[in-house]
């Protein structure tokens, strides 16, 4: 095991106080702000939460003009800001959006959503009776959430009956849904780390230039991301855990120690005990595991080959008992089989009657008539997946117009990157090998195997639903990584 000295530790300790940091700035502003349910009415104080964001931002843009005055603005400097910004617009979005409005199956009509799945672990401390509707997923975003309702609890009794003197309705069960609605703090801080973690990455990676921050600049404002800050299911803490895991598995690739293969393991192990979605990850990371294995091996040197053979040996070891568990309990308990995804879905959001050349290569451009992604109508995936990762599988009544400007930018964007990409692949140097270096594999492979899931979902679950871009969202860091190594 490699030693760890104060100056290898320091970075990680600063990054854990920011990150603490943040958190616990939500929470403090989601007790002041945020809507908490009081009786059946809601306390709408959205509103004033908007109004901080909106005079964080321009307290924000006043210390860029001081620093460029004064000419401090360095690429670290712009990063940083860049990461405040975006962090102060999705407070802003979490402390104006109740915890009720657009989520995915949380608050389930059958007592069984995602809610109910971190409540039951809230009052008993134990998993489900049963594995009915989203109870079948793996239980460790409703845990940490449960974990958290506790924390909140805390929090919201000393505010209530000290400096803020709040009145709600003191009912278990209204009072648990406020707690958990206040997991959006949770989720804000899972987006802030992958935002970190991003800027990490590209620098692992030695991705600079202007090519580099605008790369950055997609992943860190992606609009997703916003929506996604104030979702309560399980998606958001799966997405980190596999940007996490792209970085390990980068760290690794670069210095292949005992406690980089661990704490991988630990990640992708989390990753799929979060959702079984996190398993699209592993196949992008399995490119560079078998480019660690391949490199070993050329290198004809007994030790170093069993050495990494050990260090793949300790992975399975690690991660297999914290990823399958779950799945050996449903199936002795409930008889669910491996890999079990919920399929019982509305007969009318299938899109099986539709021709394949409809839903895989045609696009409708719908976007000129429809901006917002309808699972019960669209069925062309590309248009589906373009507009579900502006706004997710939601419209707005009032933005249509924007909206529409919004999907058409966003398009000409994948145009635009798609031949920008044809030109700089055959513009780079085949003769040393510039074509295949890390960063092009990493992003290039993420790109390829995610979209190659979403096809084969889409294929064997062909229902409107199954298009929605959350369940590829680390295309993200693919696309964004691209346009930084084609500057």
């Amino acid at each position: 095991m490699e030693k760890l000295s104060f100056s290898k530790l320091k970075p990680y300790l600063f990054e854990t106080l920011f990150y603490v940091s943040t958190f616990l700035v939500s929470v403090l502003f989601y007790l002041i702000f945020t809507p908490l349910i009081n009786g059946n009415e809601h306390i709408g104080r959205g509103e004033a939460g908007k109004y901080l964001a909106i005079c964080l931002l321009v307290i924000l843009s006043l210390v860029l003009v001081i620093l460029a005055n004064y000419k401090k603005l360095d690429r670290k400097t712009i990063i940083f800001l860049m990461i405040i910004a975006s962090f102060i617009i999705r407070l802003g979005y979490i402390l104006y959006t109740e915890g009720v409005a657009r989520q995915y199956d949380t608050w389930g009509v059958g007592d069984d959503g995602h809610f109910d799945y971190a409540n039951i672990i809230y009052l008993s401390g134990k998993l489900p009776p049963n594995n009915n509707y989203q109870f079948y997923h793996p239980p460790f975003n409703a845990f940490v959430q449960s974990i958290f309702m506790k924390f909140f609890k805390v929090a919201f009794t000393f505010a209530n009956n000290t400096i803020f003197a709040t009145s709600v309705d003191k009912s278990l069960e209204m009072t648990n849904e406020a707690y958990f609605s206040a997991c959006q703090t949770l989720s804000l801080l899972y987006v802030t780390i992958i935002t970190v973690t991003a800027s990490k990455i590209f620098k692992k990676l030695n991705i600079e230039g202007i090519g580099g921050l605008i790369g950055l600049a997609f992943i860190i404002f992606f609009p997703r991301f916003i929506q996604l800050s104030g979702q309560l299911n399980n998606d958001i803490l799966c997405i980190m855990l596999c940007i996490l895991a792209v970085y390990w598995a980068i760290k690794f690739y670069q210095n292949q120690t005992y406690l980089n293969i661990i704490v991988l393991a630990v990640i992708i192990g989390l990753a799929l005990m979060t959702k079984l979605n996190g398993a699209t990850i592993c196949l992008p990371i399995a490119i560079l595991m078998i480019m660690v294995l391949v490199d070993r091996l050329k290198t004809k040197e007994k030790g170093k080959i069993i050495d990494i053979f050990v260090k793949f040996a300790i992975f399975v070891v690690v991660c297999a008992p914290i990823a399958l568990w779950f799945q050996v309990y449903a199936y002795k308990r409930f008889g669910q089989p491996f890999a079990f995804v919920f399929s019982n879905l509305n007969g009318h959001l299938s899109t099986s009657h539709v021709s394949v050349w409809n839903r895989f290569f045609m696009p409708t451009f719908s976007c000129f008539k429809k901006p917002f992604a309808n699972a019960w109508e669209d069925y062309n995936l590309w248009d589906y997946m373009l507009k579900s990762s502006l706004f997710g599988e939601f419209s707005y009544w009032n933005g249509t117009a924007f909206a529409c400007v919004a999907v058409i930018v966003h398009y000409l964007f994948h145009i635009t990157f798609i031949v920008s990409l044809v030109f700089a692949f055959f513009n780079r140097k085949f003769e040393n090998k510039r074509i295949f270096d890390l960063p092009v594999i990493v992003f290039g492979s993420i790109i390829v195997t995610l979209i190659c899931c979403q096809i084969y979902f889409y294929i064997k679950m062909p229902y409107g639903c199954t298009m929605d871009f959350r369940y590829v969202v680390p295309l993200v860091l693919g696309y964004g990584g691209m346009v930084g190594v084609m500057q």
